[in-house]
């Protein structure tokens, strides 16, 4: 059977064009791709994605603040307050909006949903990743809160280690990085997987 690779996440691992880091670095370990992110999500999403069975995994953990909606398949971050008008997110005839407005406003606590987060990556660490056998690295996009037992944690940010672009229709840019950081990191990736000190 061919080795496989999944990425996790949300849209920092969404895009699997040709310059995007998820392309580059499957295609140098030889490995098809099974999963990708989605761009918006929660860190829920990796729970519902995640195959044990993918020889390598790659998981982008996004900011604790998002909150998923499970019935809508959607999450909510806190940069809905930047939308003075509905959008094609959120269109005008979606309650969602002007609940997710009321909800940032005088609900939402970030150090609260930092340990929520924290105490459910421990979960997920030790309750799933301790029985799978896939070769895993974490990368944290917004802000490293937990330190994996199972799999290579990546100490610095995305976002604090590369410039990000916002520009999602244009074909120079893959997974928010530019084509030069997109193969900086497949490369960097790759260094990991084979790493015998790390993945034996």
């Amino acid at each position: 059977m061919p080795d496989t690779i999944q990425f996790c996440g949300d849209s920092c691992c969404a895009d699997t064009d040709d310059n995007a880091w998820t392309t580059i670095l499957a295609k140098k370990l030889g490995a098809i791709i099974i999963g990708k992110g989605k761009g918006g999500t929660a860190h829920e999403y990796v729970f519902k994605t995640f195959n044990p069975n993918a020889t390598y995994t790659v998981i982008s953990w996004t900011e604790a603040s998002r909150v998923h909606v499970p019935d809508r398949d959607l999450d909510i971050s806190p940069a809905v307050q930047a939308y003075s008008t509905p959008n094609d997110i959120f269109p005008v005839t979606d309650k969602l909006w002007p609940a997710a407005m009321v909800y940032y406003k005088y609900i939402h606590n970030t150090s609260y949903a930092e340990l929520r987060q924290q105490r459910e990556l421990y979960w997920f660490d030790q309750a799933v990743l301790s029985q799978s056998k896939t070769k895993i690295i974490h990368i944290f996009i917004f802000k490293n809160l937990y330190t994996f037992t199972h799999g290579y944690t990546f100490e610095i940010p995305y976002t604090t280690r590369f410039e990000i672009y916002d520009e999602a229709s244009n074909d120079l840019y893959s997974n928010h990085l530019n084509h030069k950081d997109n193969k900086l990191l497949a490369d960097e990736l790759y260094s990991k997987f084979t790493d015998p000190l790390l993945f034996s």
